[in-house]
């Protein structure tokens, strides 16, 4: 309980900014490393994906709520690239606003479920963002800002989760020209991955819940998509 404490005490004085220098979570990291060693009859192994080994933990603990694989129909698609909606709207038709993991919970249950192991998890923390149609007031789509404290560092992801039937925003055009395509859970992701500036980036998308995700992780870990789509989304 005193680690736990500790770690959350560290976590929270990151996010919040008073901890400039990232090297000062390295404790709450080495008590992290620690955990792995002990015999805790309930970790989830996700193959090679160690440097998710410190918040598997709760995965596990959770997984009766949202360790369902990704499924249903993947999104269509010529073989190489995801197939875009039709229509576009721009940044000008949208009011945006500060929500949270509930408000938007309510709103669609099933497509946010996977994410209320931010809302429970003492090593990750995470922000959410309402874009709504200026006219009808609709969700077009959310966005969430997490960072997820895990054994190798800090991963940094942002989550958009559109619902615009028929239209894509502009800004997501990029996405759909994606062409590497790996199938998780049944469910086709399209991908990519890049070193940048001594981290590894990447972008993914796919559709689900009868919504579109937009994912960008920033990780010291090469294989920081596929681990976070385990960590919210459970294993194949």
């Amino acid at each position: 309980m005193k680690k736990d404490a500790y770690i959350e005490n560290l976590m929270q004085d990151y996010f919040d900014g008073t901890l400039a220098d990232p090297s000062l979570v390295l404790p709450a990291k080495r008590v992290l490393a620690q955990r792995k060693k002990t015999k805790r009859p309930f970790y989830l192994k996700i193959g090679a994906a160690v440097s998710f080994a410190c918040v598997l933990l709760i995965v596990a603990v959770s997984v009766g709520l949202f360790g369902r694989n990704i499924g249903g129909n993947a999104p269509e698609s010529d073989g190489s690239s995801p197939a875009a909606p039709s229509a576009v709207y721009t940044a000008a038709s949208l009011d945006v606003a500060r929500s949270d993991y509930t408000s938007l919970g309510d709103l669609y249950p099933e497509a946010f479920a996977p994410f209320r192991i931010l809302e429970t998890s003492s090593h990750a923390q995470a922000e959410y963002f309402a874009y709504t149609d200026k006219a009808s007031g609709d969700l077009m789509y959310a966005e969430i800002r997490a960072k997820i404290l895990t054994s190798d560092g800090m991963t940094d992801a942002v989550i958009r989760v559109e619902f615009a039937e028929g239209a894509t925003y502009e800004g997501f055009n990029g996405y759909y020209e994606l062409e590497n395509v790996r199938s998780f859970g049944g469910n086709n992701v399209f991908y990519e991955t890049h070193f940048q500036d001594a981290e590894w980036v990447s972008c993914g998308y796919f559709e689900e819940y009868g919504a579109r995700y937009f994912i960008d992780v920033t990780s010291p870990d090469e294989d920081s998509l596929n681990n976070l789509l385990s960590f919210f989304f459970g294993r194949i």
